[in-house]
């Protein structure tokens, strides 16, 4: 059976992952990537790859990790990758293709439990597609499996299911988005003592309870914490949030039983809704 990598949904934890905050991302298997060994006309990802690999093939650290060689090879004699999984909506596309570059070329692959080896890992190797990565987003594609990272920085598999998550859609902004710019914009925001405040007094504690809740299944907390989420992000969040996103953001909060959060950065791509 051909092996999928699924793309990724950061539930919690968006920008709060800048501060050591908490994050919670889940894989999603509605969008995927695989390899095809040869196909008529190459995809749209071919590019990328043949780049990735004169990126990985420049810098000794991954001749050390990867069998860059092999790589080159197998694209030259026509491999490729298909996915599904939009770009620049914050569904890991980067990710799904660093984690199947890794596992199948890895020279010597890290145990699949040492969660922090394989983050780091997995991170240099993304940060060709993002300047600078968490790897986080590659870590739950490769893995396929839900990942709570805590404050101190450990990182522990979910195992059991969510059944929460059984009230979440995505809504599709139809917008591209461009991470590095929302970031820069948070980084920048971040100098006013004020706001600087909100963020780590409200935001990270209203993120922390948010999973908390989720994880052990309080619906009605989970609902009450991630209303008040959402309030925040729509004032605080505001330059994550594309103009015409805002009043259906609004007006779902005040007229309907969906709510919404930002999807990673925000900024277009996807948003997250809950249904109570």
């Amino acid at each position: 059976m051909r092996k999928k990598y699924p793309s990724k949904i950061l539930l919690f934890g968006e920008y709060a992952i800048l501060l050591k905050g908490e994050a919670l991302a889940v894989p999603y298997p509605k969008f995927t990537a695989y390899w095809v060994e040869k196909t008529e006309s190459d995809s749209a990802f071919k590019p990328y790859l043949l780049q990735y690999a004169d990126y990985l093939f420049s810098e000794n650290y991954f001749l050390e990790i990867i069998d860059v060689t092999a790589f080159k090879n197998a694209l030259e004699s026509g491999l490729d990758i298909k996915s599904n999984i939009p770009i620049g909506y914050g569904a890991g596309s980067s990710g799904a293709l660093v984690a199947a570059v890794y596992e199948r070329f890895a020279k010597a692959p890290i145990d699949k439990n040492d969660f922090l080896a394989l983050k780091n890992v997995l991170g240099r190797m993304e940060d060709f597609f993002h300047s600078k990565s968490s790897g986080f987003d590659p870590l739950v594609c490769y893995l396929n499996k839900p990942l709570h990272i805590h404050a101190d920085g450990s990182i522990h598999s979910i195992e059991k299911e969510i059944p929460l998550l059984e009230h979440m859609q995505l809504f599709n902004t139809a917008i591209n988005r461009f991470t590095n710019q929302l970031v820069e914009t948070f980084q920048e925001r971040m100098k006013d003592e004020d706001y600087r405040t909100e963020i780590f007094e409200t935001l990270l504690q209203l993120n922390s309870d948010c999973i908390s809740y989720l994880l052990s299944d309080n619906r009605n907390m989970f609902f009450e914490t991630l209303r008040k989420l959402s309030e925040f992000q729509l004032k605080y969040f505001n330059f994550a949030i594309p103009p015409i996103i805002q009043g259906i953001w609004k007006n779902k909060l005040t007229h309907d039983t969906l709510i919404m959060k930002l999807c990673g950065a925000g900024g277009g791509g996807f948003m997250i809704e809950f249904k109570e």
